[in-house]
């Protein structure tokens, strides 16, 4: 089901196979009467119905990047007409026998599922994508082509984890995240679950909304900038609209992400808007230790940008931004509406309160407190009691 460029790699391994006989491709209206590498295409989706009554097996060979919701939706369909999904796995592929492998995936060639890892259904295991021991990868996720997900990994439902991506030892990839091809993951990326497309509204039209739309650029369907008085139209290729166009977006089903860097200005946003959801957005080379992205889940409005670093037993409030690769130590509490500006470093122990700035390059040693709303300048030192 689908003739596009995935379903052209999935014959050949299908051929390749050769457990199955292809008997048609499943494909849009304006592609009917034509053939792909030879095979013809036989009806629609509204034909299923029939088809499964004629047909016992099918496959997904529809791709993933954005959303997985057609591949479910596909998968859903089938099996409340009957219809069954075999696991291929090309012959060039290698895996154990110690690892397991659910209905409607496939394994395409030269990839390698080592012992202990288990692979849900309806995936993608891509070609030279390596899933390493007792790593998880639940329903409907698709693993592209030469990524790595090392052992002991968890990826979550519905993720598209890109081409030579990779992710370290026993962490957790969130459901439904887009993880951009080259990544290197110490945590993941976090997204809401939001059926059926992605559009996001960012407030503001300035520098820092742009770092904040290209964390969200791979995987929102959608992306406007929202401003009090637009002067154009269009922002770096997005449109820009008036704040009074609001309560339209929220009908839309948009989320939002206050791209303004001055603390004062995304509290003000946020108190005219209490009620808009805003998702934490992470950036793909950002990292976290253990633990950490289930305690983000139950915060919003947080901003991490690339190259960010948390460790571990850390707690955050809400709308903070953690700009380009500032650390965060243990046991830190960081309260609402902080700004860490780029290179910081906070060592572990330490009290962020709420509205607090730190700049460029500042440090706090471990176990001191910066009080609510105080600004540390760039390249300071915070080595007193409290600031």
């Amino acid at each position: 089901m689908g003739g596009g460029g995935h379903c052209i790699s999935c014959i050949d391994v299908i051929e390749q196979e050769d457990r199955f006989t292809i008997a048609g491709i499943i494909d849009l209206p304006e592609k009917q009467h034509r053939k792909i590498l030879g095979y013809p295409v036989i009806g629609t989706d509204d034909d299923l119905p029939h088809l499964a009554a004629e047909y016992k097996h099918f496959l997904i060979t529809l791709g993933q990047i954005k959303s997985p919701d057609t591949r479910i939706a596909l998968f859903e369909k089938i099996k409340s007409l009957g219809g069954t999904f075999p696991v291929i796995i090309s012959p060039l592929a290698y895996v154990s026998k110690h690892a397991t492998v659910e209905e409607g995936t496939i394994v395409m060639h030269k990839a390698l599922v080592n012992a202990g890892a288990a692979i849900g259904k309806n995936c993608i295991v891509n070609t030279k994508a390596l899933i390493e021991h007792d790593a998880k990868i639940r329903d409907h996720c698709h693993i592209a082509t030469n990524a790595v997900i090392n052992g002991g990994c968890t990826v979550g439902e519905g993720t598209f984890f890109g081409s030579t991506a990779m992710a370290r030892e026993c962490i957790e990839i969130g459901k439904r995240c887009v993880v951009g091809g080259g990544a290197s993951h110490g945590e993941s990326v976090f997204f809401p679950d939001v059926q059926g497309p992605v559009k996001a509204g960012v407030f503001g039209a300035s520098g820092f909304s742009r770092e904040v739309a290209d964390i969200l650029n791979p995987f929102a369907d959608e992306l406007v900038y929202i401003d009090l008085d637009p002067e154009t139209t269009r922002y770096f290729g997005k449109p820009v609209v008036n704040e009074t166009e609001i309560f339209q977006l929220k009908e839309q089903r948009f989320v939002f992400v206050i791209g303004a860097g001055d603390n004062p200005t995304r509290q003000k946003i946020y108190n005219r808007y209490p009620d808009l959801p805003f998702p934490n957005i992470v950036h793909p080379a950002a990292s976290m230790g253990h633990g950490q992205l289930e305690r983000l889940k139950m915060k919003k409005g947080n901003i991490i940008t690339a190259g960010v670093r948390f460790t571990n037993n850390i707690e955050w409030g809400d709308f903070g931004i953690f700009n380009l690769n500032c650390t965060v130590g243990h046991d830190c509490i960081i309260q609402d509406f902080v700004n860490i500006a780029p290179g910081a470093n906070i060592s572990g122990n330490v009290l962020i309160e709420q509205g607090a700035y730190i700049g460029t390059n500042a440090a706090v040693l471990q176990g001191k407190s910066v009080g609510n709303k105080i600004r540390i300048g760039q390249f300071s030192v915070v080595g007193g009691v409290r600031w």
